[in-house]
């Protein structure tokens, strides 16, 4: 069979073999040795890419190495991190819930955790944009749900983006409970996403009392995007790993915060 003949299965198959084994290839290398146009060529490469099997560059193609830096996991990655401590941090939480209360619950697997520790709370006006949280809440309870919709993001079954955040605008909500991908004392508090923080902002400014939940794995870093700073929560509840000295930092960082631990 003449290269010309290739499925585009085949062909594209065969873009990924030489760029695994060659590690960088360019464009026209790729038309050379499959005598395919340069636009066919180009075209295969985004498929690939959004497919996450290898990545475009200047005039060719490098393989798909996941970046070593925070640039967040996906919901199942996350749900199976760390679970001891989210679970004891989302019990800790939900002291904090008064019954016939307004709260919201921002997405994320900690505060799924503490999502399901309300299951025995009395009349609860829930507004969440996870999805998970939702659907546990409207399966295990008779609480009024709200879901802040929206474009959905991948793998994360969470919503964000100008419809979601339009939704909440003129509301007003008694607690807030959020998390966040990374903390360090001095700068804030942080997101890989810049949807997901603009939806944190808007939340927290419809919030009377805000509460963030983080787990001790998280401080000390940062990511690519600060949507808070320690000033902004009156509350932030960690597990017991955290250590001494970042409890002290805090609390001279922001004295009118709460910590618990």
């Amino acid at each position: 069979m003449k290269n010309n003949d290739l499925f585009i299965e085949e062909r594209r198959r065969k873009i990924i073999e030489l760029v695994n084994k060659q590690q960088r290839v360019t464009v026209d290398q790729l038309v050379k040795e499959l005598s395919f146009s340069p636009a066919t060529i180009r075209n295969d490469l985004k498929y690939l890419e959004n497919k996450e099997l290898l990545r475009r560059t200047h005039g060719g193609a490098i393989p798909f190495k996941k970046r070593e830096i925070n640039i967040g996991e996906n919901l199942r990655a996350k749900t199976a991190k760390n679970q001891d401590k989210k679970i004891e941090i989302g019990k800790k939480a939900a002291t904090l819930v008064d019954d016939n209360s307004t709260i919201a619950i921002d997405a994320g697997s900690t505060t799924f955790r503490f999502a399901k520790e309300l299951v025995d709370k009395k009349n609860l006006t829930i507004l969440t944009n996870d999805l998970q949280i939702a659907v546990y809440l409207d399966n295990h309870t008779n609480f009024d749900i709200f879901f802040a919709g929206g474009k959905i993001e991948k793998k994360l079954n969470c919503c964000y983006g100008s419809s979601a955040i339009n939704q909440i605008k003129d509301i007003y909500i008694d607690k807030c409970f959020m998390s966040a991908e990374s903390f360090d004392v001095k700068k804030g508090f942080f997101t890989p996403n810049l949807s997901e923080s603009d939806w944190k902002i808007n939340l927290l400014k419809v919030s009377d009392y805000k509460v963030m939940l983080i787990d001790s794995s998280k401080i000390g870093q940062t990511s690519f995007k600060r949507f808070a700073k320690l000033e902004n929560f009156n509350c932030m509840i960690m597990d017991k790993q955290v250590q001494d000295k970042i409890i002290e930092e805090i609390q001279l960082e922001n004295p009118d915060i709460k910590v618990i631990v």
